[in-house]
């Protein structure tokens, strides 16, 4: 029987939204966390997340903090599994079909998060839309077959973080305008991996502050 509509858990209010990439990590794992019962601060606790005050910014900014989660995929500590996928677009009927979508569609419903490139000249709710070429990340993380348009979150046109519908037509326009998805485009599928305890890895987190305390240095959080 085809699945004719399906979402994953998703949180459109991650506790930290510097960056989107840390942005859909969190969504990822809050959601996830929620429906098991587990708190998510341990594992927020673990990835340092560095605040700096910053009196600058402008008025219509809530907040004058700035924030940034190191490692936002959360590949070292496999909270969340990443598969890269590459697909052939040397042509736009090669990735216009069915099947293109068929692929991602059945992705989704096996439990992964789609991560991508493409054009938001073409995404109705971004402010680039039908202006200037703009290469940006997408997160798919729900299809309905019968709109037929994805669920997606991200900045939208009042420059919120926010979950929207992005139309199939819409969205493969944006992937195969996109000159940086030739001649592959890359996606990838994350997973959530719920069999993860989260815990604080307390020498870690000692280290990278005494670190950046003297200066020194020595460690490279990956950033998101």
């Amino acid at each position: 029987m085809q699945i004719t509509k399906f979402e994953l858990p998703f949180d459109s209010k991650p506790m930290v939204c510097q960056y989107l990439l840390s942005a859909y990590s969190l969504g990822i794992i809050q959601a996830n966390s929620k429906e098991q019962g587990k708190r998510i601060m341990p594992w927020l606790s673990s990835k340092f997340v560095n605040c700096s005050f910053d009196n600058n910014q402008p008025p219509e900014i809530d907040s004058k903090f700035s924030v940034m989660v190191f490692d936002g995929d959360a590949t070292n500590d496999q909270v969340l599994y990443i598969t890269p996928i590459s697909l052939p677009i040397d042509s736009a009927e090669r990735i216009s079909g069915e099947c293109f979508i068929c692929l991602l569609n059945d992705l989704i419903s096996t439990g992964n998060y789609i991560v991508g490139m493409f054009n938001e000249k073409y995404i109705p709710s971004m402010p680039p839309y039908h202006k200037i070429d703009a290469p940006h990340t997408f997160l798919l993380f729900g299809f309905d077959n019968e709109k037929k348009q994805y669920s997606s979150a991200g900045f939208v046109d009042d420059l919120r973080f926010s979950n929207y519908s992005v139309s199939y037509d819409d969205f493969l326009k944006s992937i195969i305008s996109l000159e940086e998805n030739r001649p592959n485009v890359v996606i990838n599928a994350i997973k959530y991996n719920a069999n993860k305890e989260y815990v604080v890895n307390y020498p870690r987190i000692i280290q990278v502050f005494s670190d950046y305390l003297n200066s020194e240095n020595n460690m490279r959080p990956v950033c998101p």
